[in-house]
């Protein structure tokens, strides 16, 4: 009879570990469940199985109602150290972008190319002129600066 019910409380710690930032339906299900198991007088109920249609009710419904009303007033954004809403303009996020974008691509300055195309989030011009029209392997500044080196 200890096993099960060890069993059970791990489910019920770990569940509840698992989804305590959704919601608190773990403790609804755990009295829920314990009121079923003491009137359960035919046996069909064990300690170690989940009752999927008390997990459904209690825990996932309201989880997912919780989810959506939090999304719907904006509640969950994500917080910074101080615990104020953390929104990243849309400046900040062209700025991020416009950074990465003046890297060269160093696909693009290879024999084999770039795959992403005009998707690349890199710039394709050559690594070594930064012209637009070849990469490093066709460039003729980077073939001098070789042919002169050696």
């Amino acid at each position: 009879m200890s096993k099960p019910l060890i069993k059970y409380a791990e489910n019920i710690r770990t569940a509840a570990y698992v989804h305590s930032k959704n919601s608190d339906g773990w403790i609804l299900y755990d009295r829920h469940f314990r009121a079923k198991m003491a009137k359960d007088t035919s046996g069909t109920l064990r300690w170690q199985d989940f009752d999927y249609e008390l997990l459904h009710s209690k825990v996932l419904i309201p989880a997912i109602k919780k989810q959506i009303s939090q999304l719907a007033t904006g509640q969950n954004q994500p917080k910074n150290q101080k615990g104020k809403k953390v929104t990243k303009s849309k400046k900040a996020f062209d700025a991020s972008t416009t950074q990465q974008a003046k890297k060269a691509c160093k696909f693009f300055n290879l024999a084999t190319g770039c795959k992403f195309g005009n998707a690349c989030r890199f710039l394709h011009i050559c690594s070594e002129c930064s012209a637009k029209t070849h990469g490093k392997v066709s460039c003729t500044k980077a073939n001098t600066k070789t042919a002169t080196e050696k």
